[in-house]
This record gives structure tokens, C-alpha cells and sequence, in this order.
């Protein structure tokens, strides 16, 4: 571990689907990197989940130490064996839509560092939403591009965001909102099209509710049309979208997996895009 990361107050959570779980007939591997953390999951060859860890580190320190990464990449049981299977997803909130009849790699390339303050240690990386012909360019570091090529060669890296896209078979309106660390991913349907999508940072819970319930002012949804799906990376998450329930009673609760959290569905999702 880098000197940056020695001495921090790691958190580690592990999941188990059931008591049977056996990580040697592991066949499918989800790696999910966010800032400050990483959730791994591993799937049998009927895609039955059979456990899932997360690691994280303090707040304080900068989002993206590759030693934190690099480390789990190395120590964690779930990879051993034949990691070239793994499907990675990556947390990025530098993000362009783009719809699919006006979409030009090089023109959207500039619009995007217009819109967002694009690092010279970030590359972007364009993401094609084929059921709805629309492109989703996203920027991200180079440093943890270089580190999935360097353990998982064969292999190439998916917003986080892609698990909400696509059609739900939904009438009506379906937000869907992951919480992760602190931010959120959130994407709204209305019969089956897409009508938004934002990732944003929040300080707390209310910050969250009043973006959700501006939307519904500014597309003129009711509150009580609106269907809520959320997801969490972690238990900590999980916290946040059971108190969000108080200014958001239709979110569905019921979504919680035998932990009491969101990070089951979150990764049956993942998996399902994958």
C-alpha cells in the first residue's frame, strides 16, 4: 500500500448469498470501482450469486489511489484463478448523452470538456446505448484503465451507469437510483423511454430527495406516479435510501435483500447488463 493509504481506516463487508456459497465455483466475476472503494462479486455458471465483498477507505484521502486497487486486485480470493472472465464497471460522473443521429466521436469529445473540467490524468471512453440510440461518453482516470489492462487483459470497462439503461417493460415512470459512496446515479423512464439521467454529488439525504422531487416539478410527474427503484453499493448506502423512504415513500423497500441492503439487486442488475 502507498504511504497515502497506510494507516486508514479501511471498511470491509462481505456478502453471502446463501450458507452453501463455495468461492471455488466461482465461474463469473463482477469488479465495480468507485471512488475510495471497490465491490467485487462472484457468480456460479447458472449466474446464482455465491458472495460479494466490499472494501473501502477514509473520505479524506484522494478517490483514486491505484495501491487500494491494485492491492485488492492481487489479495482477494474472488479473482483468483482466470480473471480475464471479470466484467468490469467503472464509477464515472464526467459524463455526455448524446443521441445517436447527431453523434460525432470528435465534436462530443470537445463538448464534454466544455461541460465538465476534464483532467490531463483522465481519458474518455464512449458507451453506445443501442436500445435507445443514444451515446453516453464518460471520462475517467488513465492511471486504473492501465491497471484493469494490466490484470484483466481481456477485458474492457462499462459505466456504472450502463445497468440502468435499457428498456424495463415499465409503464408509467421508474427512477432508478444507485447510491454510491456520495453520489448518486439516477435515471428516469416514462413508458419505457429515457427522459433523464444525472449522476450527482450529495451531502445529505435531503439533497437527494429535493433532486428528485425538482424533477418531477420540472416534467410535471406526480410524486405518486412515480416508481422509485434504488440500489446501494454498501451497507452504509443502504442507510441513506431507508431514511430517504421519510421524503420518497414510493421507493421500493421491498427491494432488500436478505442483508437488510441494496447491493444485492444493485449486482444482479450488473450482472444482467454484463
Amino acid at each position: 500500500m502507498s504511504a497515502a493509504t497506510t494507516g486508514t481506516a479501511l471498511e470491509q463487508q462481505i456478502f453471502y448469498a446463501d450458507n452453501d456459497s463455495n468461492i471455488e465455483q466461482v465461474v463469473h466475476r463482477l469488479c465495480i470501482l468507485l471512488p475510495r472503494a471497490i465491490l467485487l462479486a462472484g457468480f456460479d455458471e447458472n449466474g446464482k450469486l455465491l458472495q460479494a465483498t466490499f472494501n473501502s477507505y477514509e473520505n479524506s484521502h484522494p478517490e483514486w489511489i491505484t495501491d487500494f486497487f491494485e492491492h485488492r486486485f492481487l489479495t482477494n480470493p474472488l479473482l483468483h484463478g482466470n480473471k480475464n472472465d471479470a466484467d468490469i464497471f467503472i464509477a464515472a460522473s464526467k459524463y455526455l448523452l448524446v443521441p445517436g443521429t447527431l453523434y460525432n466521436n470528435e465534436t462530443a469529445e470537445k463538448w464534454l470538456k466544455k461541460i465538465e473540467f476534464i483532467e490531463s490524468g483522465e481519458l474518455i471512453s464512449t458507451y453506445c446505448l443501442q436500445e435507445d440510440n443514444i451515446y453516453y461518453m464518460y471520462a475517467w482516470p488513465a492511471e486504473i484503465k492501465k491497471l484493469i489492462s494490466k490484470y484483466f487483459s481481456r477485458a474492457s470497462a462499462l459505466p456504472l451507469a450502463a445497468c440502468q439503461f435499457g428498456k424495463t417493460n415499465t409503464t408509467g415512470h421508474l427512477l432508478q437510483c444507485c447510491i454510491a459512496g456520495m453520489q448518486a446515479y439516477a435515471t428516469l423512464y416514462s413508458n419505457d423511454a429515457l427522459q433523464w439521467h444525472r449522476v450527482f454529488n450529495f451531502n445529505n439525504i435531503e439533497d437527494i430527495a429535493y433532486t428528485i422531487k425538482h424533477l418531477c416539478r420540472q416534467l410535471n410527474i406526480t410524486e405518486d406516479s412515480l416508481q422509485i427503484a434504488c440500489t446501494a453499493t454498501g451497507a452504509n448506502e443502504a442507510a441513506i435510501i431507508n431514511e430517504l423512504a421519510q421524503y420518497l415513500p414510493n421507493i421500493a423497500l421491498k427491494n432488500k435483500d436478505a442483508n437488510g441492503g441494496y447491493t444485492l439487486p444493485l449486482l444482479e442488475q450488473l450482472y444482467t447488463c454484463a
